[in-house]
């Protein structure tokens, strides 16, 4: 018989959730990762000028600045971990009622290919 460690059969079950308050400092280490990576340009930073000022911008966000982002009745994050490590986010704002937008996502790249994305849009 095969054995498996508690960690091997976590990797096999992503779980998407809600962002909650606890996880804001997870939601911004993703989203830097998301303006400051390889894929930048996908979300509009194309110099390094512009990934720089994103980035630091990013980075002055406080949690406050996070809970609007995270629980507002007109915005909210979720999250992909795989196991107890957050390596996925989206986030949607409200356009209109019953109406929401995707506004930013980012899956880390070894997790992609798994459609994280897709189970995040489903949220």
């Amino acid at each position: 018989m095969i054995e498996r460690s508690f960690n091997d059969q976590e990797k096999l079950k992503p779980r998407i959730e809600l962002a909650t308050m606890d996880d804001w400092e997870e939601c911004k280490r993703l989203r830097i990762l998301e303006i400051s990576g390889e894929d930048s340009e996908m979300f509009g930073f194309v110099t390094p000028e512009e990934i720089e000022k994103e980035v630091e911008k990013e980075k002055s966000k406080t949690k406050e600045d996070w809970e609007r982002r995270i629980i507002s009745e007109d915005q909210f994050c979720a999250l992909s971990h795989v196991g107890s490590r957050a390596v996925g986010l989206g986030n949607a704002i409200k356009k209109e009622q019953g109406l929401w937008r995707i506004r930013w996502g980012y899956i880390e790249k070894e997790f992609r290919n798994q459609d994280l994305h897709k189970k995040i849009i489903a949220v």
